[in-house]
């Protein structure tokens, strides 16, 4: 602390400081200086875009939290409605930084018409904006055609490569591998182990064919091409002509369930899945 006189009347103005001590020898921190030895958390990106979401989805954020001040950030909470977090009660060093995963469930009710999402994810002062949608109930499916009157071809005769969802193809039907082409733009085509998904990894039908609530693998059902909506989409349907992993389906659905999973076998990146 520091006083001077100003005039015999005006009495001591004093001015106070924050005081460093090195033994017998103290020193005096402006404030510029002692607001610099507080921690401050900046979050990076500072927004997201959590896209179309179905009833019940998950998707995940992943941000980075970085300590710009000049002291440690201790006993750090991230907090955010509907969000789970990998990391709790974070220490963070001045000019350290930290990876967060938040998980978005979304509500588990369809509503009659598309909703806006919208809030904030909040850590110690850092600050993560989102948005997205969530989407109204799928419409039912279209009554399946009568079956052909000319013998169905055997499932083993059947050539690899041959996509599952070509117009008529019954889900017992379905080749062990199918080549996903019909969106491709620059990307080369994607080889996707549909045999691995469904008996290995007990992925159900309907986790994929959407429209298609209960359809099992082994029965007469037609599958319903995915392009029939995806590829000219009407109405708000994302498109698959889209590269963005907020609006294509096939971003959305395949590094989604990724993510979420966390097997290292599992590709997250486009040359994961876009091979040749």
């Amino acid at each position: 602390m520091s006083c001077a006189f100003s005039g015999v009347r005006a009495g001591l103005v004093c001015v106070f400081a924050v005081l460093t001590c090195t033994g017998l020898v103290c020193t005096a921190a402006t404030p510029a200086q002692a607001a610099a030895a507080k921690a401050k958390l900046v979050a990076t990106p500072a927004t997201a875009d959590l896209g179309n979401l179905e009833a019940g989805a998950k998707k995940v954020v992943n941000f980075t939290l970085e300590n710009q001040g000049g002291a440690e950030a201790k006993k750090v909470a991230c907090k955010g409605s509907g969000f789970a977090f990998d990391k709790k009660g974070l220490t963070i060093a001045a000019g350290g930084k930290e990876a967060i995963a938040a998980t978005y469930t979304a509500a588990k009710a369809a509503p009659a018409k598309a909703k806006a999402l919208s809030g904030k994810i909040t850590c110690g002062g850092a600050v993560v904006t989102f948005k997205g949608s969530l989407q109204p109930k799928a419409a039912a499916a279209p009554a399946a055609k009568p079956a052909e009157t000319k013998p169905e071809p055997k499932a083993d005769a059947k050539p690899e490569g041959k996509p599952a969802e070509s117009a008529g193809t019954k889900a017992k039907n379905a080749p062990d591998k199918v080549s996903l082409k019909e969106c491709q733009a620059t990307k080369p085509p994607v080889a996707f182990a549909h045999k691995e998904h469904i008996a290995e990894n007990k992925l159900a039908c309907d986790t994929c064919h959407h429209t298609q609530k209960g359809l099992k693998a082994g029965s007469d059902t037609p599958v319903k091409k995915c392009a029939s909506c995806h590829l000219n989409p009407t109405d708000k349907a994302p498109s698959c002509k889209e590269k963005s992993a907020a609006k294509n389906p096939y971003h959305i659905r395949c590094i989604g369930c990724h993510k979420e999973k966390g097997d290292e076998k599992a590709p997250t990146k486009c040359a994961g899945c876009h091979k040749g």
